[in-house]
Parts: structure tokens; sequence; C-alpha cells
């Protein structure tokens, strides 16, 4: 018996492993960059602002632009519409500065060849929004066809015959008085009569399409505008944005001392750090203030956590301890620009709004509004609709724009400038008809 175990044994030790027959030992590993494939591909893809479910499937697309003349560029997308009221989309967004020259690769590691195969593949970023009613559909269809209606009347007017135009005026006369009324329109029968008279009444007391204005302007989260202003400096005066107290609360000794001795002051922010040694050399201390007052508002808004419906949550008393301002700023900003523990969309929007308008007022009425977009980690199209909210007029750099700004041709594709301009035009309020019944 015990030879059989110690044969057993000897043969055990001579048969080779299954193991270290399937993987051969590798000494190097060799590095293969393969060029960008034209078939879909991995690729990677950013969640910013919330967190996408793990089984979320995306269907894959390809949509093509026609850059110039004949050239084209693809665009891959990936879109999911399986949740019963979001829609999710994933597409490339461009960056501005040097993100936007930044390519991004893939290694796959083959260890029974020994390389690892390098694809470059494209970044998309997935933002989901809120699909709208059916109701919101047929409303917007509803308008585009008495759009078409208006237009085609007017033409008619315009441009047709004696007996289109004859057609038209008939038309209208028949829908303002019906048929049987005397030369001065005034109805001839007695019912008639008592029903314009309550329709006038009533009529009288509707409010007018700028008092709906009027009163949507007011329920809006922007500042208070000053309407009478004949200046860019008159629409949002310094103390309706910051008050004497607040620009108190804040010291900007250290930054011109750094700027008088040339040493590096690192701030969180893209707007603060581009303007600061330029300001704190100019001597003006109103500004220099204005811009510590940014960064404190920027600090304070990325220690928020972000909740469900695009709102943020306070955090903890000790998580706001690192800001450098008086704790009576800090509360005064949760004053304004809070509910309770929570800052809902609606405030959110206002305090980017009023962010916004300070910058305003540190760059003399004319700003880019990339920096500010990076810091409130926004895209481009909501940027630019707080401050056309304001009354900015939103446009592309000029060729001294670009040179102040210090940015090459490429770059500035990319950046667009807010100004402020008198007479003030703020976006119109919609107005969508009722839905037929």
């Amino acid at each position: 018996m015990g030879d059989k175990k110690r044969k057993r044994a000897v043969e055990a030790e001579g048969r080779p492993s299954k193991k270290a027959a399937t993987i051969p030992a590798i000494d190097t590993v060799k590095i293969v960059f393969q060029k960008p494939r034209s078939e879909l591909g991995p690729v990677i893809v950013s969640t910013p602002g919330f967190t996408a479910s793990t089984d979320l499937a995306l269907n894959t697309y390809r949509r093509i632009h026609e850059v110039r003349g004949s050239t084209r560029r693809s665009e891959l997308l990936l879109h999911s519409s399986k949740h019963p009221r979001l829609d999710y989309l994933a597409k490339e967004e461009l960056g501005g500065g040097t993100d936007a020259f930044l390519k991004h690769y893939v290694g796959v590691f083959n260890p029974k060849m020994g390389e690892v195969e390098v694809i470059e593949v494209p970044k998309l970023v997935l933002r989901s929004e809120l699909r709208p009613h059916q109701d919101e559909i047929d409303a917007a269809q509803n308008a585009a066809k008495a759009t078409l209606a208006s237009q085609r009347k007017t033409l008619g007017l315009e441009f047709g015959t004696k007996k289109a135009k004859k057609a038209i005026a008939s038309i209208t006369e028949n829908a303002i008085a019906p048929q049987g009324t005397s030369i001065e329109g005034v109805p001839k029968t007695a019912l008639t009569a008592a029903v314009m008279e309550s329709l006038a009444e009533v009529t009288a007391k509707m409010p007018t399409k700028e008092a709906h204005q009027a009163a949507a302007d007011d329920a809006k989260p922007r500042p208070k505008a000053n309407l009478q202003a004949t200046t860019p400096a008159e629409v949002y005066p310094l103390e309706i944005l910051v008050s004497k107290e607040e620009l108190q609360a804040l010291s900007v000794k250290n930054w011109q001392r750094a700027a008088e001795t040339n040493e590096d002051v690192k701030t969180p922010s893209r707007y603060v750090s581009r303007r600061l040694y330029k300001l704190a050399l100019s001597k003006d201390v109103r500004k220099l203030t204005l811009l510590k007052y940014v960064l404190v508002m920027l600090d304070f808004f990325g220690r928020l956590r972000i909740v469900k419906g695009g709102g943020r949550k306070l955090p903890p008393r000790d998580k706001l301890q690192g800001l450098d301002a008086a704790d009576s700023l800090i509360e005064g900003i949760k004053r304004k620009f809070t509910s309770g523990s929570e800052m809902t969309k609606w405030h959110v929007d206002k305090f980017s709004m009023h962010v916004a308008a300070v910058t305003l007022l540190i760059d003399n009425f004319e700003t880019d509004i990339h920096d500010i977009q990076e810091d409130l980690r926004i895209d481009h199209k909501q940027a630019a609709q707080y401050f056309s909210e304001l009354g900015c007029k939103i446009a592309a750099m000029t060729e001294k724009e670009r040179a102040n700004y210090k940015l090459s041709k490429a770059e500035a594709g990319l950046h667009k400038m807010a100004k402020l301009r008198i007479p003030l035009e703020f976006p119109k309020q919609r107005v969508i008809p009722g839905k037929r019944r």
C-alpha cells in the first residue's frame, strides 16, 4: 500500500499543471495602437449631476452634419426612451480651452499574445430630460398651425387679387359681427345686444397681454431690474445685488499683497483665477471685492449636494466652515437662496442669475460666459439662457475680444459673449393656446 502511494505521488509531480499549460509566462508586454474604427465600438460615458441606473439600455445612432459644402462630420448618439417620464441622451460635448483637444483611449490586454490593444474612443456625456406631455405637444402643433394661417392671410392681403382680398375681409367681418347687423355694427335684436354688453363687461376686467407679461417677469428668479435705466450700469445697481454689509465682510488684502509680490494664488474657480491678478494690480478695490464675493458664492454652491429635480441640499454646518468669508455673509447667502435646508430648482436659477449679474458688473457689462458656465457645471445652452433672462444679447467673439481673452480661433468658436445693452430686451412669455375640445 505504501509503494502505491509513493508511485502516485511521483506521477502527480511529473504531470504538468493545466493552468501552467494554457497561460504561458510573459516577459514583455507589447502595446499596439489601432486606428480609429469606422464601425461602432467602446465609448466612455460620464453622467454629471445624476447617477444612471446600471440596467439602463441605450440605442446607438449616427447623425451626419454637413460642415462646409461636401465636408461631413459624423456624430455618435446614445438614446433611451424606455423610462415612463424621462428621455436619456448621450452625445459629445466639446468644452473650451485645452479640453477641446483631448482624446480618450481604451486599452484591452490579451494575455495569450502578451499585447495591449489601445483604441481611440469618443467621450459622451449622458443627460436626462423630462418628456413632454401630449397636451404640450398638441398645443405646440396648434400654435404652429395658427401661425401658418396668419401668414397665408397676410400674404393674401398684400399680394392677392381683389377677389381674394374681398374674401379675406369678408371672413374677418363675419368673425367679428354676425350677419344681420346694421351698418354701424349695432346688433338689431335685444338678445344680441344683451350678450354683447355682458361680453364687454367681462373683457374689460380681463388682464391685458402686457399685464400677463409683467406678472410673469415678477415671478422669474432674476434680480429686480430697473426698467427706466438709460445706461447698462443702472439696470442692476450694486446695492440690489450685494449689500454694503456683505462687501464689508470680505477682505482682499491677501490678494493685493500676492499680486504685488508676484505670488501664485490658486482658486477653484476659472472665472476668478483669470481675473484676479489684473484686478488686484489695477487698484480697483470694489471690483476685486466683488470677485471675492463671486468666489465665496461658487465655493458655497460647490459644497451643496445635488438632489432629484435639479435642486441642491445644504451640507452639515461643519462642511461650510472652510469658506473664506465671515459667518454673517454665509448666513445671508443661505437666507437669500435657500428654503430651509434645501435649494430648490427655482432657487438654483435665482442663485445662478445673481452670480451672472455680478460678473456683468465686474466685466463692464460684456463677459465671456464660458468660465462661469464651467464653474456652475452647466451646459452652454443653460448658461446662455441665464444671461438672456438678464436682458443680455448673446453674440460670437470679435477679433478684438478674442485677443483680449488670449484665445485661438478654434477656442474662440466655443466661447460666446453676453452683452448688456439699452433698451432692455427680455425673453417673452410663450403663450400656448388651449386645447380644442
